[in-house]
């Protein structure tokens, strides 16, 4: 997951008028590092996760790579 989040936090500081500052807060807010784990293993949080386990890492790796071979604006509404 390292890889892609630096491939996605590359594209986006490339493709938008986000700041490093505004990406590195945005990747702790998605992160959910201020949450407790009792709350983060609950819900959508959980569910993202074992989907994602479920798909494996080369899945992951592939969406990433195929959302950031797009040029332009980066899409919000596409969860990785």
């Amino acid at each position: 997951m390292s890889e892609g989040n630096v491939k996605l936090r590359s594209f986006v500081l490339a493709n938008s008028d986000m700041t490093v500052e505004g990406a590195t807060a945005f990747q702790k807010q998605m992160a959910h590092k201020d949450m407790p784990t009792a709350e983060m293993c609950q819900g959508d949080t959980l569910s993202l996760y074992e989907l994602m386990r479920k798909n494996g890492a080369a899945k992951h790796r592939s969406s990433v790579d195929e959302h950031v071979a797009k040029p332009g604006t980066p899409s919000w509404g596409a969860c990785l």
